[in-house]
């Protein structure tokens, strides 16, 4: 791609980004009562026997699901040259049956990989499973996007309840990795039901509901110089989300 196509694609996708942040936030309740809704649904999704209502088991499934996959969907079916039937077709989740009017599959990688996504494993054990023979890395995120949206994106998602600065630090530093960790893997063309992993930019999703806004003022701390780094580097945009304050 030239030099002045490839800026232009990109201007388009940062325009979208800040677009469906824009969006988020507008459909997303102030941090208290956020906390409050996740923490219900939660709660009543591990007393539930319904498959459906299991999912929501765990914070974060229950944040997506009520506040980011239908909004999300919304948004890029408002996109230029963007329908509700195309953003079904670009939308990939993770349980994605349970979502089949807004979703036409998972964005799970259909291949293994020698490692994991989490940065914090030791030599001595990633060698462990090398020497035995297991595969390693098996990679679903949260969530993604695909054609016919132009802007292939890879989500890493997070709910952050609770926590200070520090807290939020760690919380920023370990998404931005996993953001990044999903678009370093090598591209793989779409198998049977499986997607293609083909990806141009990944984002780090998360909606922090804290009272602190630990996660929130952890990025606000980052320095303009590694900000650009992030987006002109790495391909990787940030969207911390706090709702309608």
């Amino acid at each position: 791609m030239p030099k002045k196509e490839y800026n232009r694609y990109r201007q388009g996708a940062r325009c979208f980004f800040q677009g469906l942040e824009r969006h988020l936030n507008q459909s997303i309740p102030p941090p208290a009562k956020l906390r409050k809704q996740v923490e219900d649904i939660s709660s009543h999704a591990r007393a539930s026997s319904d498959k459906r209502e299991r999912r929501s088991t765990y914070y974060e499934s229950a944040f997506l699901s009520t506040h980011v996959f239908g909004p999300m969907h919304e948004f890029v079916a408002s996109w230029s040259g963007m329908d509700e039937k195309t953003a079904r077709q670009a939308l990939l989740v993770e349980g994605y049956k349970h979502y089949v009017k807004i979703a036409s599959g998972t964005p799970r990688r259909w291949l293994e990989h020698p490692f994991e996504k989490r940065h914090d494993a030791t030599a001595s054990s990633i060698m462990a499973r090398w020497k035995s023979g297991s595969l390693v890395g098996d990679s679903c995120p949260d969530m993604a996007l695909r054609e016919p949206l132009p802007y292939r994106t890879v989500f890493e998602c997070k709910f952050f309840r609770n926590g200070d600065v520090g807290a939020g630090e760690r919380a920023l530093v370990e998404g931005v990795y996993e953001a990044f960790f999903y678009l370093g893997l090598a591209k793989l063309p779409e198998r049977g039901s499986h997607a293609a992993w083909d990806y141009d930019f990944a984002c780090f999703l998360a909606g922090d509901a804290s009272d602190q806004g630990g996660l929130h003022r952890a990025w606000q701390t980052v320095s303009r110089t590694v900000k650009s780094c992030i987006w002109d580097s790495g391909n990787i945009y940030v969207m911390i989300l706090r709702g309608s304050l």
